[in-house]
């Protein structure tokens, strides 16, 4: 014996089905279906053809076209990571050298901390043959200078407050420091490198620092002879992600920040890459390959213009994509003409089969609402009971049907009858699936909503939607309680098992939908 359970709100669950269409789309496609069977299998053949040579075509022009391309990036790709290497090592074993002499200098000077420092020409000697060197200078533990290699330059000068002296003081395992770029006052619109390295007594103290300066025009005289492309650069930054070198020079401002550019953050996070970004200084897009120069503080990429890259295939592309695109329009063209004749040779066929269709989709179609008739119901119902079994899902069937109906037709009439049954058929598509479920007028005032693989709960919620939907409208009907049209509903949902029926879950929904008629009408009630 069922239950009977009256609900109120719910919603629908997500379970999704084939889609059932109405009576005459679903006419309409057995016509066409009907006609393309009625077709010849060599004129079938023939379309198939046309169709397929010139995707199959296209698909192995593309193919080398991309092989193309991937040969060209894996080109560029190679010599940016060749040219990087031989950079990074030179720039390399430049910085290399200027600190094994500034670690020279820290040592003598932490030696002679007690007997006094030899003279400047000896301190410094093995910075002499260091080219695009500045001058080297030696400050105590307090930041006055002591010693340095320049003439010119006054002892006793006070730079504690210079940032390499500050974190040299702050930080002892600090090792080579290299400090922003410096505009080089003897050579205007030059720069410098400060590179320093904290002096240790011989007592484990700090003694103070050593500092020289580089120029940046070393880095001129290493990438002039680079010809990398018009578009690319080689940038050298700092650990922190300031640009000290830019080439070409004038592309980029020595010591700018740089750090919060994407690319620049990338190139950071990492020890060694490659990838492809949009620079922050020009908004080109280029190819960056970068690395960490050992266990210094710089970054170095080759960054190269990727309008280059794609420049290099371009034009065998072009001609190879135009021979292919003239191809396949021949073909295409070819197969359209064949199309056109086997159309006008079977429109005659197609027009009488699409008569029928029409005439066949009349008699499954309900006139009044537009729903669906209760023939096509029943067919329906029957197919998605057998393929409900099949696939093992569920089938959910709601029946419904106007509360007082024959009185308001008595005392409102026949016409405003009809405009209600067309209105509650407008609530009924607005609730249901479109793709998946059928509405269909079942007899008089009573309707049903054909549900598949839709469980209970999902069955109800839908029923819900509708019998509020009705309720939104506000259609008055005078003589019953609430003076308003309502609907009262029945769920029922089920798992078909071999052997059993359809009309099984249409008893039951039925069984259902009486219940709230019993219980209270204006209400959902579901079978269990």
């Amino acid at each position: 014996m069922p239950r009977f359970f009256p609900l109120r709100r719910a919603a629908r669950s997500g379970a999704t089905g084939p889609h059932l269409s109405g009576a005459e789309a679903s006419a309409s496609g057995m016509a066409a279906s009907e006609a393309a069977g009625a077709s010849p299998r060599s004129d079938r053949l023939l379309l198939l053809l046309g169709v397929l040579l010139p995707v199959c075509i296209s698909t192995l022009g593309l193919m080398q076209l991309w092989d193309l391309r991937r040969d060209a990036w894996s080109r560029v790709e190679m010599s940016a990571q060749n040219l990087l290497l031989v950079v990074s090592r030179d720039i390399q074993r430049q910085v290399d050298i200027y600190d094994r002499v500034l670690a020279q200098v820290a040592g003598h000077a932490s030696r002679h901390q007690t007997d006094g420092l030899p003279s400047a020409e000896l301190l410094f000697s093995s910075a002499a043959a260091i080219t695009h060197l500045g001058s080297m200078t030696l400050l105590d533990a307090s930041g006055q200078v002591m010693a340095s290699s320049d003439p010119a330059q006054p002892l006793n000068q006070d730079m504690a407050r210079r940032d390499f002296f500050l974190r040299h003081l702050l930080e002892p395992d600090l090792g080579l420091y290299i400090s922003q770029p410096m505009p080089d006052r003897a050579h205007p619109g030059e720069f410098l490198l400060a590179l320093s390295r904290r002096v240790t007594t011989p007592e484990g103290r700090f003694g103070g620092v050593v500092v020289g300066t580089l120029r940046l025009s070393f880095l001129r005289s290493l990438l002039a002879e680079l010809h990398i492309g018009p578009g690319s650069t080689i940038n050298l930054f700092s650990s922190t992600g300031v640009l000290l070198y830019r080439e070409p020079m004038g592309s980029g401002i020595p010591g700018i920040d740089l750090s919060q550019a994407p690319t620049v953050r990338r190139m950071m996070s990492s020890p060694t890459g490659q990838f492809t970004g949009t620079a922050a200084l020009d908004g080109v897009e280029r190819l960056y390959t970068y690395t960490h120069l050992g266990d210094r503080p710089l970054i170095l990429n080759v960054a190269m213009a990727t309008r280059l890259v794609e420049g290099n295939w371009q034009g065998r592309a072009l001609g190879i994509g135009g021979m292919v695109l003239l191809l396949c329009l021949a073909m295409l063209g070819l197969a359209a003409r064949l199309r056109r004749e086997l159309r006008l040779r079977r429109l005659a066929e197609a027009e009488a089969l699409a008569e029928g269709a029409r005439f066949r989709a009349l008699s499954e179609t309900d006139g009044l609402t537009g729903l669906a008739n209760r023939r096509h119901l029943d067919r329906l119902l029957s197919l998605e009971w057998e393929r409900a079994e099949r696939m093992r899902q569920p089938l959910a069937l709601v029946m419904l049907d106007l509360d007082h109906f024959k009185a308001f037709n008595d005392s409102q009439g026949h016409p405003a009858g009809d405009a209600v049954l067309r209105s509650l058929a407008g609530c009924i598509r607005t609730a249901m699936r479109q793709d998946n479920d059928l509405a269909a007028r079942y007899g008089g005032e009573e309707f049903a909503v054909l549900m598949p693989d839709t469980d209970l709960d999902g069955a109800t919620r839908t029923a819900e939607r509708i019998r509020i939907a009705l309720r939104r409208l506000d259609l008055p009907h005078p003589g019953v309680p609430g003076g308003r049209v309502s609907v009262s509903l029945g769920v029922a949902a089920m798992h078909p098992q071999p052997g059993s029926s359809p009309a099984t879950l249409v008893q039951a929904a039925d069984a259902a939908l009486y219940h709230a008629k019993k219980t209270g009408r204006d209400q959902v009630s579901a079978a269990a």
